[in-house]
Parts: C-alpha cells; sequence; structure tokens
C-alpha cells in the first residue's frame, strides 16, 4: 500500500509572529489554533531560504517550538530556492499594470512589498500551491492582481487565518482543497482594507 503523501503548506512569517501576541488577543489564538492543525493534520510545511530568515527574524516563541516539533515529525520539507528574478519581475510588471498614474514612492512601496513576499509565491509554486498568511492589505492584493494575467500563479490558493469568514481551521480539517473561491485569481478584496 502506498502512503499518501502530505499537503505541503506555505506558511508566512505574518503568522509565525502573530502566534506569540498576548495569549487573549483573538488573532494571536487563531493564529495558534491555525499551527496546531497544521501539525495535527499532518500537513508538511514547505521552507525556502527567504522563508526561514523572516521566521528567524519575527517568529514568536510558540512558534519557533512548532516548527522544531514540525522538523522532528518529517512534516517538514525545505526547498533550497534563489529568488525568480523573471518571475518576480513578470509579477512586478502585471501588478503595475493596476496602479498608474501613482508617485514614484508610492510604485517604489509597491516594488518593495512584491519582491519581499514573492518567495511565498515561489515556494507555492514548487508545493503544493497554497500559502497561510496574514497579509491581505498588500500582498495578497498585488498578487491576485498579477494572477489575473500570470496563468502559473492563478491558482495558487490563500488563507488568512485571522479571517473568520474563510472558516481556516474548518478548512484545514477538511484537507486543505483548493477551492476556487480561495484562488488568487479569484480574490476580490474588501473595501474596508
Amino acid at each position: 500500500m502506498i502512503k499518501k503523501q502530505s499537503k505541503s503548506l506555505v506558511v508566512d512569517a505574518s503568522v509565525a509572529r502573530a502566534a506569540g501576541d498576548p495569549p487573549n488577543n483573538p488573532r494571536s489564538e487563531i493564529c495558534r489554533d491555525c499551527l496546531v492543525q497544521i501539525r495535527d493534520s499532518k500537513y508538511n510545511i514547505c521552507m525556502t531560504p527567504e522563508i526561514q530568515k523572516e521566521w528567524d527574524d519575527h517568529a514568536s516563541r510558540f512558534s519557533r517550538k512548532w516548527q522544531a516539533n514540525m522538523i522532528a515529525k518529517k512534516q517538514f520539507s525545505y526547498q533550497p530556492l534563489s529568488a525568480d528574478s523573471s518571475l518576480r519581475k513578470i509579477i512586478e510588471e502585471s501588478v503595475l499594470i493596476f496602479h498608474t498614474d501613482l508617485s514614484d514612492e508610492a510604485i517604489f512601496n509597491i516594488k518593495n512589498s512584491i519582491f519581499k513576499d514573492c518567495c511565498l509565491i515561489e515556494a507555492a509554486l514548487v508545493s503544493d500551491k497554497t500559502v497561510v498568511s496574514l497579509d491581505d492589505k498588500t500582498a495578497r492584493i498585488y498578487f491576485s492582481q498579477a494572477a489575473k494575467q500570470i496563468k502559473e500563479i492563478q491558482e495558487i490558493v490563500w488563507v488568512n487565518p485571522a479571517k473568520n469568514e474563510e472558516k481556516p481551521i474548518e478548512w484545514l480539517m477538511n484537507g486543505a482543497p483548493a477551492e476556487t473561491e480561495r484562488f488568487l485569481v479569484n480574490y476580490l478584496p474588501k473595501n474596508t482594507q
């Protein structure tokens, strides 16, 4: 009998950092619950050098212990990826189409945000195309704009564990399915963001 390979998720350092906020903070609680569910549901996490550096810089004590436990349980997949400059350039160009008539500073900030978080997309493309991140205000918006033109990233699933309406724990318990409403190409940010 062939053992089914566990799904590999990309977990952003934003989740690792938030999991260490004050214990009674609802966002902190849901991030901890999400990490525990990832571990208990036997998912793997995909880590690259860039993502690991972010984790090293920002992870909470809880997240560090969780990551060590994931490594010990062999639920950890390290991918020694380098930055994909051509993919980053294509994403940047695709996003900037949506942001005409901006100041040089605003364009610089968009480019910087894309560059900082593109490692999540790169990791998703070499794993199971699934990202767990709190970043809806920049990264998710920019990558969803890019997905309108870049077929390769259209079906990347992006889930924010702090958004109750995304039902992150239920989604994890159900096998983290690649539901079309979770695809980057279908993301519609609310005006309040």
